[in-house]
This record gives structure tokens, C-alpha cells and sequence, in this order.
């Protein structure tokens, strides 16, 4: 479920969210979920340009490699990164976005790394 942004609501505000479910017999249960931290604003690079290596790994796959300290939230971390490759013209997905290798719950990882299959990036 998806819930538009109401005014009320502003970053690093504190909410809690109750789910209600109902049943033909009109009977209900509820969970509270919280304090849930809102956060309305994008991760940021830190350095306006990450590095980032790119080797062709044996079978032809493609890695990237970066440097978590790259990229940056103002309000909460940034421990989930994906990737995909594009055209030139930057209008189409040659393979859309997938999770990077590296991702964890916690930051606590300084290198992430996503590698593209070889099968991925079609024929040569």
C-alpha cells in the first residue's frame, strides 16, 4: 500500500502507523508499527563525481566497484544501492536495475561492488 505525502507530515517527524485488517464477519485486529523517522530527502553524492572502476571479469561479466563513502542521506543511511546499465543516450534500460553485491542492513561495509552477468549483457 502506498499512501500520497500528506502536509502534516514533515522530515524527521516521529509517526506511528496502525493496520487495521477486517474480515467478512466484521471482526478486526490492529498492529502499531513504530515510531517509524520520515524522511523526504534522496541520498546525495558527497563528491559530485563517485569513482567508480569498472573491470570485465573472466566470462565477460562487468563489476563495478565504489566507495560507500560517496553517497550520503542528511537523515538516515544509505546502506542499499542498485545499478543498471543504460544506453548511451541515457533514455533505455539495457539491463535494468538490480541490487548491488555488498548491500546490508547496517553500514558498517566501506567497498560495494555490483557485478553483471555476463548473460545479463546480451550478445557481444
Amino acid at each position: 500500500y502506498r499512501m500520497h505525502r500528506h502536509a502534516a507530515l514533515q522530515s524527521h517527524s516521529k509517526v506511528f502507523a496502525t493496520i487495521r485488517a477486517r474480515n467478512t464477519a466484521l471482526m478486526t485486529s490492529t498492529v502499531t508499527l513504530g515510531p517509524i523517522e520520515l524522511d523526504f530527502t534522496p541520498p546525495i553524492t558527497t563528491t559530485g563525481n563517485p569513482a567508480v572502476a569498472v573491470a570485465v571479469k573472466d566470462g565477460g561479466a562487468l563489476e563495478f566497484d565504489w566507495d560507500l563513502s560517496d553517497f550520503a542521506d542528511p537523515e538516515t543511511n544509505v546502506c542499499k544501492f542498485e545499478i543498471a546499465i543504460r544506453s548511451e543516450d541515457d533514455t533505455v534500460d539495457i539491463v535494468p536495475y538490480f541490487a548491488a553485491h555488498g548491500d546490508a542492513s547496517s553500514c558498517d561495509e566501506d567497498q560495494h561492488t555490483a557485478e553483471v552477468p555476463r548473460s545479463l549483457l546480451g550478445a557481444a
